[in-house]
């Protein structure tokens, strides 16, 4: 057993050696901005805690990180939340801010796809968005949203998307209850053109209460490898959140603050931008990657709880 576990943190370290250099050296794939905390759908286990009672992002800070992750030249923007439809003006505000730092192909919007209760809901929701130069919409089908939003939603947004020549990406999440709908998505893959990017839980926090139906088995790589086996729909997908590709990645939220990699590691939060400018904190993240490595192994060998109770992560541990 202790041989197992030293094998275990040894291979840890290593994913976080390789990443910590990655963020010193290395330019950032994805940029998000959770333009909304707010959201109907309010999953069981929302990570980012969103609900009815969310907060919006100041369009200042949507222009200070447009600007930044250009500037600092990170490769793609999502425009996520909360649920980014909840809020239309503002995403649209937010699309056109966009749109003045990257190419409409490199921007990106996260939804449930809550709104598509029919062809002419889903329209009245899109087609101002692809009025403006939207070119692709990434859609959460996982287990969470699929307690609250019908297959008949995700088909209506993929239907109205082929007629209007809209790239449709469904997130997936590993997740053993996907097994379900596998013979629903296959029948939708082969009907409606759309890429497909796979993901998976970190273990740790609140995490810990879903048991073993998240962790990655044969059953759901074999779930993969029948949804993408065709070369004309990619395959993206997401190692787990210890890995060095997506701690390529940063987040900024609604509040100001601003994070590289997985928000539930300690010192993941860079700082806010209601204190200090974009600038500032990436060039403060670049200069003490070392401290942040060794500070997030640390805390990831001794402690099975979160990290931080004040956290913007888990609903459980959100003061009210």
């Amino acid at each position: 057993m202790f041989i197992k576990s030293l094998i275990k943190h040894i291979y840890n370290f290593y994913k976080f050696s390789v990443a910590s250099v990655l963020l010193k050296y290395g330019t950032f794939e994805i940029g998000d901005i959770l333009i909304t905390t707010k959201c109907p759908v309010a999953c069981s286990f929302c990570i980012y805690n969103c609900n009815l009672k969310g907060e919006n992002m100041p369009l200042k800070h949507i222009e200070e990180l447009c600007k930044g992750y250009k500037k600092h030249k990170v490769k793609e923007i999502r425009l996520l939340g909360g649920e980014p439809f909840y809020t239309d003006k503002l995403l649209i505000d937010s699309f056109n801010i966009a749109k003045k730092y990257f190419p409409e192909k490199k921007i990106k919007i996260v939804t449930s796809g809550y709104f598509a209760v029919n062809q002419q809901k889903t329209a009245e929701k899109l087609e101002p968005l692809i009025n403006i130069g939207l070119k692709e919409i990434q859609l959460s089908f996982d287990f969470f949203h699929l307690e609250k939003i019908p297959v008949k939603s995700f088909v209506n947004v993929l239907k109205f998307s082929k007629k209007a020549k809209l790239k449709v990406t469904l997130n997936i999440m590993y997740n053993d209850k996907l097994l379900l709908y596998l013979n629903d998505l296959k029948k939708l893959k082969q009907q409606y053109q759309f890429d497909i990017r796979f993901g998976s839980i970190m273990n740790v926090g609140k995490a810990k209460l879903l048991g073993s139906e998240f962790k990655k088995t044969s059953k759901l790589f074999k779930f993969q490898e029948h949804l993408c086996k065709t070369k004309q729909n990619k395959l993206h997908h997401y190692l787990n959140r210890f890995s060095s590709s997506s701690c390529l990645h940063l987040m900024g939220f609604p509040n100001g603050n601003l994070y590289f990699c997985c928000i539930q590691l300690r010192n993941s939060l860079i700082g806010n931008l209601n204190n200090n400018t974009f600038d500032q904190l990436y060039n403060n993240m670049k200069n003490s990657y070392i401290k942040n490595l060794f500070n997030s192994f640390k805390w990831l060998i001794s402690t099975k709880i979160c990290y931080d109770t004040k956290c913007d992560v888990c609903p459980m541990q959100v003061k009210k």
